[in-house]
Formats: structure tokens, C-alpha cells, sequence
């Protein structure tokens, strides 16, 4: 979600107490020329996802986990219509503003991204089902330890990927131990993929 200071509207704002948000499913049908404060459609709190006081009046939302949320939708698709955003304490003064999907600005428009790794045999998914590996800490500020002692391979190829799919860091490994350093990575999420030519293996990890 992108920050957008509306001419109509203003900004973020938390002049009046915290602007911390709701992110949860709509589980009941709506119209977008339609609906109002008055007449919002039902929604459920299950796997709701909280998004932080704003410490800017610009400040994106990036990186926001809807892993649960989408697989809800994908197991409950008749009572699933999208998402609602909402204050947790809705005052005067409190405000998150983001460009909609309608923002003369693309750059600026709600997206959503969906990672997902598949194997090409069957051979290939029962190993990966037996393959335990190890990241910590998670969450990590300086370096991420890999634990490979588990992985009953000779040589290991690990891909760090950032959010957009762009892989950031790649590295060969034969050991059982390996620490990479993360100073320089922008916060968020990551995924970690070990792999070689027999199978992949996916985790996924925060940086702070």
C-alpha cells in the first residue's frame, strides 16, 4: 500500500492518538458506487492482519503478509469479496490515506504479489518433504546462519530473493553452517531457496 497526501484528504496522521489499522476479509457482497460508512459489508476477524502506527505522514506499507488471508479466501470462496482496511480506533484526527487503484499515478496503485516454488517430478517433491533445514534468527538485523546439517547433499546453491522475485544474493555452499550477512538489505521479507538439481526447498525470513 502506497501513501498518497490527497489534496482532499490529507495524510497519514496521528495528531488525535494512533492510526494503527485492521487488515481483514470481507466475507459478504459489496458495490464499490455503493457502499458507505453506513453499509459496509460483513467481514471476519480470522487471521486478520495488523498494520502498525504510521511514523510518517508518507509512509508506505510495504511487505504486509497476507499469506492467511489469501488461503482463507482460496478455501471459503463464496464468502470471500476482497479486503477491508480500517482504523482500530476510528476518531477525528487519526487518518491512513493510500492511493486506490484509480490514482492517476500506476506507481502508486495497491499490489499484491504471490510467491510460490514448484517442483518438476515426483521424485523431486518426496525428497523435498524430507529435507529439514534451519534459518536463524528470524527476525534478523546483521547476519542470517543457515543450518544445513540436515540436508543430505553434497553442494548447496542458496538464493536470497527479495519481494519483487529479483535475487539479491546467491551463494555455493558444501558446509553444514553457513552465516551471510544482511546489513545492507532494505527491511522486510525474504525468501531463502536452497536447491540443486534434484530438488528446491523455500523459507521464508524477516529482516529488521
Amino acid at each position: 500500500l502506497f501513501a498518497y497526501d490527497s489534496p482532499a484528504n490529507g495524510s497519514h496522521s496521528t495528531m488525535d492518538g494512533s492510526n494503527e489499522a485492521i487488515l481483514c476479509r470481507i466475507t459478504s457482497p459489496w458495490e464499490e458506487n455503493t457502499v458507505t460508512w453506513n453499509n459496509q459489508p460483513s467481514v471476519t476477524t480470522q487471521n486478520q492482519v495488523i498494520l502498525p502506527e504510521s511514523n510518517s505522514s508518507n509512509q508506505d506499507y510495504l511487505y504486509i503478509d497476507v499469506t492467511n488471508l489469501v488461503m482463507d479466501m482460496l478455501d471459503d470462496p463464496d464468502n470471500s469479496h476482497g479486503f477491508l482496511l480500517k482504523l482500530v480506533i476510528e476518531e477525528h484526527y487519526r487518518s491512513l490515506i493510500f492511493a486506490s487503484s484509480d490514482n492517476d499515478n500506476p506507481a502508486l496503485h495497491p499490489k499484491l504479489e504471490i510467491y510460490y516454488s514448484t517442483s518438476s517430478t515426483s521424485s523431486s517433491s518426496e525428497k523435498n518433504s524430507n529435507i529439514n533445514w534451519r534459518i536463524y534468527p528470524n527476525p534478523a538485523n546483521n547476519y542470517i546462519t543457515i543450518d544445513l546439517n540436515n540436508v543430505d547433499e553434497d553442494l548447496i546453491n542458496i538464493d536470497i530473493v527479495n519481494p519483487a522475485g529479483q535475487i539479491v544474493k546467491n551463494r555455493t555452499s558444501t558446509q553444514t553452517t553457513l552465516t551471510i550477512n544482511v546489513v545492507d538489505f532494505s527491511k522486510g521479507f525474504y525468501f531463502i531457496k536452497i536447491h540443486n538439481d534434484d530438488f528446491v526447498s523455500t523459507k521464508k525470513i524477516i529482516i529488521n
